[in-house]
């Protein structure tokens, strides 16, 4: 016999009786207090860092801002009262440029990025906040200040209603003064406003000639020199032999940049031809390179035809983490020569040498050196494998045991020279 006793739930009732009123209020009560305790963890979610320095300051003995006066900015200076009165920054309106600490990260980025300005090193990693914040590295923890990797923090994207899921906007010049968006942020200009200082000349123009009018992400020290704006400075024009002065090196329509970061030849038609090199293992294996639009369908098609970069990771020798995917599969009818083209990684020892190769339609080769840093088996979604890295790695990787995708076999290698 069928079981209906669940109709019998008052929740499947069309007729319910009428609550009474200490049900009502038992109700009321309890939406009450969960409109209250969302409120106190929003207003602590979005006033964090304000609520630890206040802790802070009430430790130490210190006093304390109340909370009415959290906005508040006497001196009208971008930075909040309380935050001058935290790191003990003079309340003056010069004081956003100052830079106690010889970080060239000033007090202004530093508010903005959550960083001490009285400690060069704030998350102690080893590397300067001012180093951190220009190359889009999280200065007070782990990861990138820059989600899509484009070179312009999100916060910056965000301030001017452009995606900070989409890398391809920074080739975009809204206000057509010369300046990309890319060149916009390094200048720190308003890419809504072709003069931004209103002195009567745009700001490609003063970009041009050397005029970077806040200089605080890109000290002219230690910025190369990026003439025409397509977001490679000079040392990876002449690294891939690309045009110094022209953008679009074989005026084909699209930036230098924007062809590399795709595994596009900026200096002819067609891809750029890419190998790996082992000697340890006497590997040799094309890379492959394929789009993110491509899919599954486009990665098991690469897989089988060569080592693939994985899309949206650095282009292999340039700052970041480049990802090479290697084949393991256990399909008979999988008949490609690089079916498991990684197997021998175990045998890879710390500092060992892996070798990436390219050629280009005019003739130039280039190769990166890697040093192994790391080879280990790991879990299958283990985070290293897509980290970002301060300085410029490769990360081979596949399945394993071999023919299987239960883990991974993961080998880590940073750059030691460039050859070309």
């Amino acid at each position: 016999m069928e079981d209906f006793s669940f109709f019998h739930n008052p929740y499947f009732l069309e007729e319910k009786n009428d609550a009474s009123p200490k049900e009502l209020f038992v109700v009321l009560v309890k939406s009450t207090g969960l409109f209250f305790l969302m409120s106190f963890v929003i207003f602590f979610v979005v006033n964090y860092q304000f609520v630890k320095s206040q802790i802070t300051a009430w430790k130490g003995g210190g006093s304390y801002a109340a909370l009415a006066d959290f906005n508040s900015d006497s001196n009208k200076n971008d930075l909040p009262d309380w935050w001058e009165s935290r790191y003990g920054v003079p309340g003056e309106l010069g004081s956003r440029r100052d830079d106690p600490d010889a970080d060239q990260a000033n007090n202004l980025v530093e508010y903005q990025f959550g960083t001490d300005p009285t400690n060069p090193d704030s998350d102690r990693d080893g590397y300067s906040d001012g180093n951190e914040i220009r190359r889009g590295y999280d200065p007070a923890g782990i990861g990138r200040q820059d989600n899509d990797g484009d070179g312009i923090y999100g916060w910056w994207e965000k301030k001017f209603g452009f995606s900070d899921t989409d890398p391809e906007d920074i080739f975009l010049d809204g206000d057509n003064d010369g300046l990309s968006n890319l060149g916009e942020f390094q200048n720190q200009t308003d890419p809504r406003d072709p003069d931004s200082n209103k002195n009567g000349i745009k700001d490609g123009q003063e970009a041009k000639n050397d005029k970077n009018q806040m200089g605080i992400f890109l000290p002219k020290e230690e910025k190369l020199p990026d003439k025409d704006q397509d977001g490679l400075n000079l040392l990876y024009e002449n690294i891939f032999g690309c045009d110094p002065g022209r953008a679009d090196t074989d005026g084909d329509g699209r930036s230098d940049l924007e062809e590399i970061i795709k595994g596009d030849d900026p200096n002819g038609s067609g891809k750029i031809t890419g190998q790996i090199k082992i000697p340890t293992i006497s590997l040799v294996s094309p890379i492959v390179w394929i789009s993110e639009e491509g899919g599954e369908k486009e990665l098991k098609n690469g897989l089988e035809r060569g080592v693939v970069h994985y899309p949206g990771t650095a282009f292999p020798g340039m700052p970041g983490n480049a990802h090479l995917a290697g084949h393991s599969s256990y399909y008979v009818s999988v008949q490609s020569p690089y079916k498991e083209v990684f197997e021998e990684l175990p045998r890879l020892k710390e500092g060992e040498e892996i070798m990436v190769e390219l050629d280009f339609s005019s003739g130039r080769k280039v190769s990166f050196i890697f040093r192994v840093s790391f080879s280990g088996q790991t879990p299958i979604y283990d985070n290293r494998i897509f980290r970002d890295f301060e300085g410029t790695e490769i990360t081979l990787s596949t399945g394993w045991p071999i023919g299987t995708d239960w883990k991974r076999w993961m080998v880590k290698a940073e750059l030691e020279k460039t050859e070309f």
